[in-house]
């Protein structure tokens, strides 16, 4: 007997909607056996429902969209936003939420600890920890937290370690509403929490406070488990090692997959049907919403099954079934192939392609398809990627109940849908978003690198807006080979550079609201510095004053001694550089004697030198860098003067 009842959850489909039961379809063919023979191994990570699989290059970023709050890991620490009224967020307080990232709680339980995935159920968050240890904070009603008690906690709590986990490190976790499963390195899978519908999948319905093993003596026997994902409704799925879906729970609407419905809740897993549209398809990725589940193959396709009110099935209809059915590709997917797939408790199922673009069809009340309208769509629509998302590609999707998450290849954060208690973490943003916002702080921009022998000057603009949160500081990156340098100001150098290597740099923010996307990226190439020696004397060199790089420097003509201020790189922008500094006409005059200094890049004809025929040319002004008066005085300052071949103007580069 159950022991006790689903607590009401907010904005779910009414009771009228339980008629659609009855008018549950299977696709044509019947169910095939419950593992189809010779599937080949799945490769690559495993995921939860919590933190989207990564669809393209590793994002340090874990993301996950619940009911009314999100969560991100970034760096190993974890941020939440949107409603707190049970203590979600984690922060040590409840009842007042944020609409912009804040930290959760760093000491206690997490004190020393590296997150490395996060999930958000309704009114719960879980999180994994480097270490294999689980961690959760928020409403506890139903022993979700897994501690061993039903007292809600508003800073994180370890899960019980003793009894099933024991010596146990695990790996995924997944938070849906009242209760949470997790997978172990073993492949072996647990739950805890609400148990009404049959959720932890230990052949009973007996609520557990602490952590309980799926049941394995049926069709999970002998099988490695590499994914789960548990929905608002008690509806559980995991995905194992050959490819083969299996799911227990709530079956009102055939979300179980396996060719039937029925009104009492599965307490054990069955099989999800391999017969029909996936006979010998092998299955890399599952996404379960709170009446569907969904799935992705090896091949790129998307699958689903369950309920289709509102089209979450995204195959042109709105005919629900018992069976996985394809999701229609004649339209924005068509030769598409899709990497991660994540089904939303409020009736709609987005995906990320494997080009880094995101799709969602379903419901769309609220925004939550993110294609700037609010119609609903029973085939996949393509998300905005006009706004925020231009030029990015997305790595990772999560759908909460009314509102979707996204993390880009950067590290940035975006959300979209509804917002009514803070869920898309955009400060100043009053109201629903029917395309994607940012969430959390802005990227520093206008990014300039100036290359030394093997080491660059990387220098950049603060963010716009850092979110309500405080700097903490910068990072600048170079890829390939992911050399780094670190400051509170707006400028730092890196080094250990390869010479003759092309690099791009990117700059993040460290914020108390979290750690931003990653700027625009500024391309180097570091080369050999040396002297521009003087044709008319070759022991005259141009050197920049004192060897000082501040702007302004008198550029002038020196004896060659390879001291600092003679070591000039060629830039490939088309500039000669010292110290991070360009050579500079002052005020790009293009007058003749106009004097030349030092300047910081700032894109301007001034700095620009074509090599011809011996001379150093700016093309600006058509005039050629001139010794003035044929000076042999160390310290006189060069300037620009009408291209006459005189042996003043010749010079020798690096």
């Amino acid at each position: 007997m159950r022991t006790s009842t689903v607590r009401a959850r907010p904005r779910l489909l009414s009771a009228v909607q339980a008629g659609l039961a009855a008018g549950l379809t299977a696709v044509a063919g019947a169910p095939g056996p419950a593992v189809a023979a010779a599937r080949p191994a799945v490769s690559g990570p495993a995921v939860s429902a919590g933190s989207a699989v990564s669809a393209g290059p590793v994002s340090a970023v874990s993301i996950s969209a619940g009911g009314d709050h999100s969560c991100a890991i970034e760096g190993g620490a974890a941020y939440c936003w949107g409603n707190n009224d049970d203590g979600e967020l984690g922060t040590g307080s409840t009842g007042t939420g944020s609409v912009i990232p804040v930290p959760v709680t760093s000491t206690g339980a997490l004190a020393g600890q590296t997150l490395v995935q996060i999930a958000a159920g309704d009114t719960d968050t879980c999180a994994v920890s480097s270490a294999g240890a689980a961690y959760c904070w928020g409403r506890n009603q139903d022993g979700e937290l897994g501690d061993g008690t039903t007292a809600s906690s508003s800073v994180p709590v370890p899960v019980h370690t003793s009894g099933v986990l024991a010596g146990k490190r695990l790996t995924q976790i997944t938070a849906a509403d009242g209760y949470t499963c997790a997978l172990d390195s073993t492949g072996a899978a647990y739950c805890w929490g609400l148990n009404a519908e049959g959720g932890l999948g230990d052949g009973s319905y007996a609520d557990s406070s602490v952590p309980v093993a799926v049941d394995t003596s049926g069709v999970l026997a002998g099988q490695t488990l590499v994914q789960i994902e548990a929905a608002a409704t008690g509806h559980t799925c995991v995905l194992d090692s050959a490819g083969a879906a299996f799911c227990w729970g709530d079956d009102t609407f055939g979300e179980d997959g396996d060719g039937t419905t029925t009104s009492t809740a599965r307490n054990r897993p069955v099989a999800v049907s391999t017969g029909g549209v996936l006979a010998g398809q092998a299955l890399t990725q599952l996404g379960i919403g709170e009446y569907q589940a969904c799935a992705l193959t090896s091949a790129g396709a998307a699958f689903c099954w369950g309920l289709d009110s509102n089209g979450e099935l995204g195959n042109g209809s709105t005919a629900s079934s018992s069976v996985p059915v394809a999701v229609d590709t004649s339209g924005v997917l068509a030769g598409r192939k899709l990497a991660q797939i994540g089904a939303g408790a409020g009736n709609y199922t987005c995906a990320v392609g494997a080009t880094g673009a995101a799709y969602c069809w379903g419901a769309n009340g609220d925004g939550q398809l993110g294609d700037a309208s609010t119609a609903g769509s029973g085939v996949p629509v393509a998300v905005d990627a006009s706004g925020v998302l231009a030029g990015r590609d997305l790595t990772q999707i999560t759908a909460g109940y009314f509102h979707t998450c996204a993390a880009d290849s950067r590290g940035a954060t975006y959300c979209w849908g509804d917002n009514t208690r803070g869920d898309l973490g955009r400060h100043g943003l009053t109201g629903s978003s029917d395309v994607p916002v940012l969430a959390g702080p802005q990227a520093p921009s206008a990014v300039t690198v100036s290359p030394g022998a093997t080491s660059a000057v990387v220098s950049w603009m603060a963010p716009a807006s850092l979110d309500g949160g405080r700097l903490a500081g910068y990072t600048a990156t170079a890829s390939p080979g992911g050399a780094g340098c670190s400051a509170t100001a707006t400028s730092c150098t890196i080094t250990g550079l390869t010479g003759g290597t092309s690099y791009q740099v990117s700059v993040v923010a460290r914020t108390t609201a979290g750690v931003s996307g990653a700027s625009d990226p500024a391309g180097v190439t570091p080369g050999s510095a040396g002297p521009i020696v003087s044709g008319y004397r070759g022991s005259k060199c141009v050197a920049a004053l004192g060897g000082a790089t501040a702007p302004g420097t008198k550029v002038v003509l020196s004896s060659c001694d390879g001291s600092a201020g003679q070591g000039w790189i060629a830039g490939s922008d088309g500039t000669l550089q010292d110290g991070g500094a360009r050579m500079s006409v002052h005020g790009a005059s293009q007058a003749s004697k106009a004097l030349i200094e030092l300047d910081p890049c700032d894109g301007s004809g001034g700095q620009q030198w074509n090599a011809v025929s011996g001379t150093l040319v700016n093309p600006a002004s058509g005039k050629c860098l001139d010794d003035p008066g044929f000076s042999l005085t160390d310290g006189t300052q060069l300037e620009i003067y009408t291209c006459n071949g005189g042996a003043n103007q010749q010079w020798r580069l690096p």
